[in-house]
């Protein structure tokens, strides 16, 4: 993989995915938080449970989060220079995943 492009000062750890424990992948940075990220936990909940109901119209979302081949992330303020860069880099390093590559169904959330 290609070095990112995004990664800055300001944005410091290392990129790349990891698998979450509740499922599904975050970004490296957020590795070490999320689990006990009461606000994270609570997305990845809600997230799952949406898209796991028999009425939910995407199939390939349902099929993403069956196969475990998305990524969940969640941001402070959005319009912030920090948040920015954070999503700039976040989704570089999920376009150039392995995870792309081994689902037809790979989103980011």
């Amino acid at each position: 993989m290609q070095r990112n492009r995004l990664q800055t000062e300001i944005i410091p750890a290392p990129g790349g995915l990891e698998r979450a424990r509740r499922g599904g992948f975050v970004p490296s940075r957020l590795a070490l938080t999320c689990g006990g990220n009461a606000f994270w936990n609570e997305a990845h909940q809600a997230f799952h449970g949406l898209v796991m109901q028999q009425q939910f119209p995407c199939v390939g979302a349902r099929a993403a989060c069956n196969a475990e081949a998305y990524v969940l992330a969640v941001y402070d303020l959005l319009s912030s220079e920090k948040t920015t860069v954070a999503l700039a880099r976040d989704l570089y390093e999920f376009t150039h995943s392995e995870l792309r590559g081994e689902s037809d169904y790979a989103t980011f959330v």
